[in-house]
């Protein structure tokens, strides 16, 4: 079988969220199970210079999109075993950034199309392509509208992941025919059109033989009111092609035995050197270097989604508690603020880098105690995971992928590995923080056996990557 996995972004090349790690690991994992799988996505001008120095141009050519005709190139790269696909061209890629510009509708119109043309160039005619969130929600409808009369397009399904239904590239309706030539009355672009307007991601839907989201818990969210984003009843209308399926962890990737970027290296046996990892943390941090005092970290977007209200109104709370709150990351300009203005006044207690540093990251998930991510919600989550990898316990609310992750102790204490409230309000933040705090400083033993369950763990990507592969058979 032969898989085209379609992706906006793929670490390392280029990653602004979870799916550049999905994209990743999990065709990496794909390899195992008898498939010809690829990966292809855009050549951005941020991809670093170390891969674009290797990559091989293979051809070029000019795609013809809606009222539109641009240059297209096509460059190749092997790496790690796996063989990509990046689609070059300099006026739509070569930006500060992958997302958010005024013509993001025409910059993914011509990627979606340029993909399905390049296909004579590279000789693969995959038999399933597996579209990821909106950016690619438009090769399903392309297919159906301008390439089924090839018979080398004629069977060609698609799975499309749902990655962040929050995001469903919404742009006005007469960009269907101006981008892509369809027509919005057609049968094909009425499965395009949501109240009135072009919905790339909805189109994506409907068009797939199967739908999957990250997690379980997410893909039956997905179809309430509270969660579906305006597509709950068009998503629980199609129920029976959507499928959670949890995404999974790189293991090698996110290793505290063998992490370069710690200070030392550890494992669920030795994990008194988890501490030398903390303290080290703390004066990097700026904080006081106190190893009993509880430390919570965070790496994350710094906005209302990921909860920051709710920890900005239980920051106060935490630091009166004796904890300390170590924050790396950017979003929005209040959240940032307001960060800053603690960790000013409060630098013993608070502190926060308003940056991206993968290796700092690295350094909080593994000395911290506990992991804060009180999502309002959560599809999966990557960074409960990599904190349970670590040993640091996470304090999340219990919605998504956090709930099919996360053992609340709450639940039970045996197998517990964090902490969990369910109602999104600032008591049941508090709540969970107490208990966090309570059980670091008067049951010590329970704890570290949290920690242990923690890091026992397995979120890997071999046993996902069969229920993907029984889904490629499916399709």
């Amino acid at each position: 079988m032969k898989v085209l996995f379609v992706t906006a972004e793929c670490y390392p090349f280029l990653k602004t969220g979870g799916l550049a790690d999905v994209a990743f690991a999990l065709p990496q994992e794909m390899k195992h199970h008898a498939l010809d799988i690829r990966v292809i996505m855009p050549k951005y001008g941020k991809i670093a210079q170390q891969y674009r120095e290797k990559m091989q141009h293979l051809f070029h050519f000019f795609v013809d999109f809606g009222e539109h005709r641009q240059y297209c190139g096509v460059d190749y790269l092997e790496y790690e075993g796996m063989q990509y696909y990046f689609i070059d061209n300099e006026y739509y890629f070569n930006r500060d950034g992958a997302y958010g510009f005024a013509d993001d509708c025409e910059r993914f119109a011509f990627f979606n199309k340029a993909i399905l043309d390049c296909l004579y160039g590279i000789d693969f005619w995959p038999d399933v392509f597996h579209l990821n969130d909106w950016h690619t929600g438009m090769i399903g409808p392309l297919l159906d509208a301008h390439y089924r009369h090839d018979y080398r397009y004629r069977n060609m399904r698609t799975i499309m992941t749902i990655h962040n239904l929050q995001h469903q590239g919404v742009f006005a309706r007469q960009d269907i025919w101006q981008n892509y030539g369809i027509n919005s009355n057609s049968e094909v672009g009425g499965k395009c059109i949501w109240n009135n307007d072009l919905n790339h991601l909805k189109a994506g839907i409907e068009c797939a033989t199967v739908v999957t989201t990250v997690s379980p818990t997410y893909a039956h969210e997905i179809q309430t009111p509270s969660y579906g984003e305006g597509l709950d009843g068009f998503l629980r209308y199609h129920s029976h092609k959507l499928v959670g399926i949890l995404n999974g962890l790189n293991t090698n990737l996110y290793n505290p035995a063998t992490d370069t970027a710690l200070v030392e290296n550890y494992t669920e046996q030795t994990i008194e050197q988890k501490m030398v990892n903390k303290l080290a943390l703390q004066q990097e941090a700026g904080v006081s270097v106190a190893p009993n005092r509880p430390v919570f970290g965070m790496v994350t977007r710094l906005s209302d989604q990921k909860g920051l209200d709710l920890v900005m109104g239980a920051i106060g709370h935490l630091v009166y508690c004796g904890c300390q709150l170590i924050v790396l990351g950017t979003g929005e300009a209040h959240y940032e603020t307001m960060l800053a203005e603690w960790a000013k006044t409060h630098s013993d207690s608070v502190s926060v880098r308003l940056q991206f540093d993968e290796n700092y990251a690295r350094r909080i998930y593994a000395g911290s105690d506990f992991f804060l991510m009180p999502s309002r919600f959560e599809p999966c989550g990557l960074s409960q995971l990599i904190a349970m990898r670590y040993g640091s316990l996470p304090v999340v609310r219990l919605t998504g992928g956090l709930v099919d992750t996360v053992n609340a102790l709450h639940y039970g204490a045996n197998y517990a590995t964090g902490f969990g409230f369910e109602h999104y309000d600032l008591a049941g933040l508090t709540y969970a923080i107490n208990q966090a705090a309570d059980i670091y400083y008067e049951q010590p033993g329970l704890f570290a056996q949290m920690q242990q369950n923690a890091m026992q763990e397995n979120f890997s990507w071999a046993t996902i990557a069969t229920r993907y592969r029984m889904l490629y058979d499916r399709v």
